[in-house]
């Protein structure tokens, strides 16, 4: 029987086949990138077994998405629990943190913040469309931003709604940065926690930036 067959060994090829979606979108964009090159790239020589798991790129990169937005959404649950227990569910910055802060901690095999720059790509080389699927989240991701727009009353939601956005890409940004500045000499900040945490603070004051009525 082929390997590359769609029978044969299907849990390792569509793994293979996502995390080479997430890791060549990161770097191209979606319109860069063809189901052949992805297939190429997850070790495949059978083309046909992108359709056959995902139908088309469409399927492939919303399959991507809900596969790394349940671990994600589980940080976010870890992490919430916590930040309740201290009182600080009317506090900006720390819900930013909680909403943020585990895309930055998704990786690939290689160490590298494969999700923040996927995400990226389609911000900035496609239609916001697919974030839509983002935002079709579990309860607990929601919550969060149900949260986020009462620590920010009265700003409205839909300013609220603008300048998440817009954080949310400014951060992606600084992830993508921190993983491409390993390949200098060095780092305007050492620490990758510590580069982080500013990361945070700057999208925290453009959610908290006075707004013109």
């Amino acid at each position: 029987m082929n390997r590359d067959s769609p029978s044969s060994a299907p849990g390792n090829l569509q793994d293979a086949i996502l995390d080479a979606t997430e890791t060549l979108i990161g770097r191209h964009g979606s319109d860069g990138v063809s189901l052949r090159q992805i297939s190429l790239a997850a070790g495949s020589a059978n083309n046909s077994a992108v359709h056959y798991y995902f139908k088309n790129k469409d399927g492939l990169i919303r399959e991507t998405i809900r596969r790394r937005s349940s671990s994600v959404d589980q940080r976010r649950r870890d992490v919430l629990g916590k930040l309740l227990k201290k009182g600080f569910e009317k506090d900006t910055r720390a819900i930013m943190e909680v909403l943020l802060r585990p895309i930055a901690d998704e990786t690939n095999k290689e160490g590298e913040c494969s999700y923040a720059a996927f995400l990226l790509a389609l911000r900035v080389f496609n239609d916001i469309s697919y974030w839509r699927t983002i935002a079709d989240s579990p309860e607990i991701t929601r919550n969060l931003y149900e949260m986020l727009q009462d620590s920010l009353q009265p700003v409205p939601a839909e300013i609220v709604e603008l300048r998440f956005l817009t954080a949310f890409s400014l951060f992606l940004m600084s992830v993508v940065d921190w993983d491409q500045s390993r390949s200098f000499s060095r780092n305007l900040i050492s620490s990758r926690e510590a580069y982080l945490q500013h990361s945070l603070d700057f999208a925290t004051a453009g959610m908290q930036a006075p707004w013109s009525p």
